[in-house]
């Protein structure tokens, strides 16, 4: 198999925590380790670290700390140079909005006739303004495909940039899990003894923003317990709306049912995930679900909500549920621990829908066609303004 030299370009890495920096990281690492070379490109804000590939930190130019990114002449001019010096086959950005994603790939397909390739990893809320419109084709003009992680991000991604979609190619590739890692546990019971939690658990681990809606678990909550005063809800995660969810759970007198445990550590999730019996998303814009999936790695069913991504990832009353509103969420809690042989079931399709569909080698085999469709595809469209200033520069040479 041939290697390729891959340039990945996103203003969020490692060490900064989130989803998108450590997708990158995953699938940087991966790569490597099919023999790739990887390079990635990224704001120099964050610090440093020690990588098994190269990583470029940028910077040059304005640091935005508001928004985590980097912008200006000065940055676009040494993500030119490294692209230059490099030639790396193909250029993967990280979302439209992260200017160095943008920048360094119509660069490198608008000038030096590099392919680059898009992964939309989120989307916004509400409907499509026509400034996010503008800017986002500006962003993606010389892209030569995409990627949607799923069905929800890529029907995002063609409303936003309608008929300058073109004819080019949107791949569909989930974001990954490590299946040896995320697996159920030998015994549920001493798995809830680790966590130091009895009884079912519904767990839900997230951010704490007001766009994850986690606000909804105490109201959902509610619903549950008068049933079963047995369950806990187990909220994992930190963030602004901390302080709301706890005045909920006081005022609905839940704090022997609903525990926050704040901000836990990736290998500490696992043994959550390994203990609950059902994952609750109450996230009504998301893009796809990992915790989701990494539930589902674990043999726990997920209720998600039906618009969202998770509406990928679930098969209705295979795998777990899906709903349109918190009261139908709740009845479905209560059906799956009124029939443990039902939870049971769901949670075995769970772990094999997760270990078949997103473990990791997959998706980075999925990763690999995707890039080399995508080079044997590409058609070199380089601006127009640069084809003016070769042929000046050209003529200026031969006089």
């Amino acid at each position: 198999m041939e290697t390729l030299k891959i340039a990945m370009a996103t203003d969020w890495f490692l060490p900064r925590v989130g989803g998108v920096e450590y997708h990158v990281a995953t699938i940087s690492e991966l790569l490597t380790e099919r023999g790739h070379e990887v390079h990635v490109l990224t704001n120099a804000l964050f610090g440093q670290g020690k990588y098994p590939y190269v990583v470029h930190r940028i910077d040059k130019g304005i640091n935005l700390r508001f928004w985590n990114v980097r912008v200006g002449y000065s940055m676009a001019k040494e993500i030119a140079d490294i692209i230059k010096k490099e030639h790396y086959d193909i250029v993967h950005g990280h979302n439209y909005f992260s200017p160095i994603s943008a920048t360094a790939m119509n660069i490198a397909s608008g000038i030096y006739g590099i392919p680059s390739i898009m992964t939309i990893h989120s989307m916004g809320e509400g409907p499509i303004r026509h400034m996010e419109r503008f800017f986002a084709n500006q962003a993606t003009a010389k892209v030569t495909a995409f990627i949607a992680i799923s069905s929800v991000t890529e029907e995002y991604l063609r409303n936003l940039l309608g008929k300058n979609m073109r004819a080019r190619k949107v791949w569909r590739i989930p974001n990954g899990v490590d299946t040896e890692r995320w697996k159920p546990p030998k015994n549920k019971e001493e798995a809830k003894e680790k966590i130091g939690v009895n009884g079912p658990i519904i767990l839900t681990a997230s951010r704490l923003s007001i766009r994850k809606r986690v606000n909804a678990v105490p109201k959902i909550a509610k619903m549950v317990v008068k049933e079963h005063p047995e369950a806990k809800f187990i909220i994992v995660g930190d963030g602004v709306e901390r302080k709301t969810i706890e005045t909920s759970i006081r005022q609905k007198k839940l704090g022997n049912n609903v525990i926050m445990v704040g901000a836990k550590p990736r290998e500490e999730v696992v043994q959550y995930m390994k203990a609950a019996d059902i994952y609750l998303d109450p996230t009504k814009i998301e893009a796809l679900g990992m915790a989701v999936i990494e539930a589902q790695a674990c043999g726990v069913p997920g209720l998600g909500y039906i618009k969202s991504g998770v509406r990928d990832i679930v098969e209705n009353g295979k795998n777990g549920f899906l709903y349109r509103k918190d009261k139908e969420a709740a009845e479905q809690i209560k059906y799956l621990l009124d029939n443990p042989d039902e939870l049971k079931r769901m949670g075995k399709h769970a772990r094999e829908i997760a270990a078949e569909r997103y473990d990791w080698k997959k998706i980075i085999k999925d990763l690999e066609r995707a890039y080399r469709t995508t080079i044997s595809d590409y058609e070199y469209r380089p601006y127009k303004i640069y084809e003016v200033w070769k042929r000046w520069k050209e003529r200026k040479k031969s006089y």
